[in-house]
């Protein structure tokens, strides 16, 4: 039977490499997402065969009563 400590480590390892590779694919997918916004140029919405892209920009405004 492994020692628990072992399984700890063993689980970290596996937690760390799965965070790093979380990273990676996030910076992957706001890569594609700003590419295709840039190809979107003005349009808010694009229709490309069986795909529908939408994008706003969105303005806030915030009061603060203090």
């Amino acid at each position: 039977m492994p020692d628990y400590k072992q399984l700890i480590e063993k689980d970290c390892r596996e937690y760390r490499e799965l965070l790093r590779m979380r990273e990676e694919i996030t910076a992957e997918m706001e890569a594609l997402s700003d590419k295709i916004k840039a190809a979107m140029g003005d349009h808010e919405t694009v229709i490309e065969g069986e795909y529908k892209v939408s994008y706003k920009t969105v303005s806030r405004n915030w009061c603060s009563s203090s």
